[in-house]
């Protein structure tokens, strides 16, 4: 919405949010356009300190871990748009961390006039 208002140039989002924010307000679907796409990223991470460790945390585990194969579970994911949960791995940031890199790089440049 920021970008939306011009109280900045540019923004992070998934396909999923600007589709979703298009068709709550279809002016932001015309006045706003993507400037480039990244292969898929991370929206979100669900994390749980690895020192607790007791009953309550594991079967919280279990569930996110086996969401998608319930059919309630499955209601959540799609309110969400989200397609799947998997164990968190490094990689899964790597094209998010590229594509912050290159935009300050881009930044930078053009501070000095390149």
């Amino acid at each position: 919405m920021p970008v939306f208002f011009g109280k900045c140039d540019a923004c992070i989002a998934s396909r999923t949010s600007l589709e979703t924010m298009a068709e709550l307000n279809p002016q932001i679907g015309r006045k706003l356009r993507i400037l480039e796409k990244s292969p898929g990223f991370a929206t979100g991470i669900i994390s749980v300190r690895k020192d607790i460790r007791n009953r309550r945390r594991d079967t919280m585990v279990e569930a996110l871990r086996d969401i998608n194969e319930d059919i309630k579970g499955q209601q959540v994911l799609t309110i969400f748009r989200i397609n799947r949960l998997v164990p968190f791995r490094a990689e899964h940031l790597a094209s998010l961390e590229k594509l912050l890199r290159g935009n300050r790089k881009s930044t930078r440049d053009r501070g000095r006039g390149n």
